[in-house]
């Protein structure tokens, strides 16, 4: 049976994938800082919104929503117009209370992906949240739901994790994640090197080899015919 995909529409990226994400996956993007991560979850977003029919949700756990539209408006993306055409939201999940923000697809999160029939979603950061939770096991509890709420939702979900020495900052997540991707943000000698790199597509063909990523005027940029160099 083809696996239909969910295209992101930065350049490069989907040729690394194969066409795309899978649709009504949950793909964990996973960086240094500095690496891209928010570009590319908002790109991914406006894109949908603009040129597929698919409306998105943007959740965030940390920067606040004029940090973001200012952040996009450097692309030339202008999320506030997206929003008054229904086609985009934000979700501050700052202030909100973290034990009910996925809680049996109810609350102000999921009421604004339905609000809209928001087909991709994305949470920024995976990190963050987890850190709301006192303990291990209200964390692993917590992941758990959130992941199993989002399933029944049916989006297509891009869930940015902030890296550490293991790909994610819990290890429940690189298991319950259907893609991971890495992006990378480092300095090789003189020089500022960022990267891409698709660490796991269950079930689904891609490209193994890290490439290079480059912010252009446009947004986040990735080109799979040249190699890193071999220090990286």
């Amino acid at each position: 049976m083809e696996i239909e995909k969910v295209t992101t529409g930065i350049p490069g990226l989907d040729v690394m994938l194969k066409g795309g994400f899978e649709k009504q996956s949950i793909v964990l993007l996973s960086g240094d800082p500095g690496a891209g991560k928010t570009t590319i979850g908002l790109q991914y977003l406006f894109n949908g919104a603009t040129k597929h029919g698919q409306p998105g949700v943007y959740i965030s756990f940390e920067e606040p929503m004029d940090m973001l539209y200012k952040h996009a408006a450097h692309y030339g993306w202008d999320l506030k117009k997206l929003e008054q055409d229904k086609k985009f939201r934000i979700v501050d999940a700052r202030s909100l209370k973290a034990e009910t923000l996925f809680h049996a697809d109810v609350g102000m999160t999921f009421d604004t992906i339905k609000s809209i029939g928001a087909k991709r979603v994305v949470i920024d950061s995976l990190t963050a949240y987890s850190l709301l939770f006192e303990n291990a096991y209200k964390q692993r509890l917590a992941l758990r739901e959130l992941f199993e709420s989002l399933r029944r939702l049916g989006c297509t979900t891009l869930m940015i994790n902030e890296y550490s020495k293991h790909y994610s900052a819990h290890p429940l997540i690189d298991f319950l994640a259907d893609e991971l991707i890495m992006v990378y943000n480092r300095r090789i000698k003189n020089n500022r090197i960022r990267g891409v790199e698709i660490i796991k597509a269950r079930g689904v063909d891609h490209v193994d080899k890290p490439a290079p990523l480059v912010f252009g005027k446009n947004g986040v940029e990735v080109f799979p015919e040249n190699p890193l160099f071999d220090q990286f």
